[in-house]
């Protein structure tokens, strides 16, 4: 135990001219700073903003609402399409002295309905609700990670705190 006074008191004079030649004066009224406030106060509550709020996992939720409108966009490609054309034409002859005036109108409605497609448009349904299945699958990794990262945090924090105590009492 006194070794370890010594060894302490021989780092703060060694810190203290490093501060010395760095800043160019002396410390004066050296204090421990205080902890900063942990934002969320359980543990549980960390362990789900990590899995919610974690950079990879908004990114991955992200990825799984494209590949949602991806298989619409596929599916869509089933579905009878229909096209409305108006065409308005006015001609009038005022030169003649007669002054007529002829109107033509046309509507024309297209309705398309696939009857066959040869399973292309269907093969790229499969193939989007399997790109969707794999985006969930790394979703549900990148939470996996971020709460184990998280936990691992946590444990390291609760260690270096028990650590800092343990020194404290040794010291005092």
């Amino acid at each position: 135990l006194h070794k370890l006074l010594q060894q302490a008191q021989a780092n703060l004079l060694s810190a203290t001219a490093t501060f010395e030649q760095v800043v160019g004066e002396k410390p004066v009224a050296l204090t421990i700073p205080a902890q900063p406030p942990i934002p969320i106060e359980s543990r549980d509550g960390v362990l789900s903003a990590a899995g919610a709020a974690n950079p990879a996992v908004v990114a991955a939720e992200q990825q799984i609402k494209a590949s949602e409108h991806a298989i619409d966009a596929a599916k869509g490609q089933l579905l009878p399409t229909v096209s409305l054309q108006a065409l308005s034409q006015r001609t009038s002859d005022l030169g003649t002295g007669y002054g007529f005036t002829q109107v033509q109108s046309q509507v024309t409605a297209n309705v398309q309905v696939p009857l066959y497609e040869a399973g292309i448009v269907t093969s790229q349904v499969r193939q989007a609700k399997q790109t969707y299945a794999q985006n969930r699958a790394l979703r549900d990794n990148a939470r996996k990670q971020a709460v184990s990262s998280a936990q691992q945090a946590l444990d390291q924090l609760a260690g270096a705190r028990a650590r800092v105590v343990a020194q404290r009492e040794s010291v005092a």
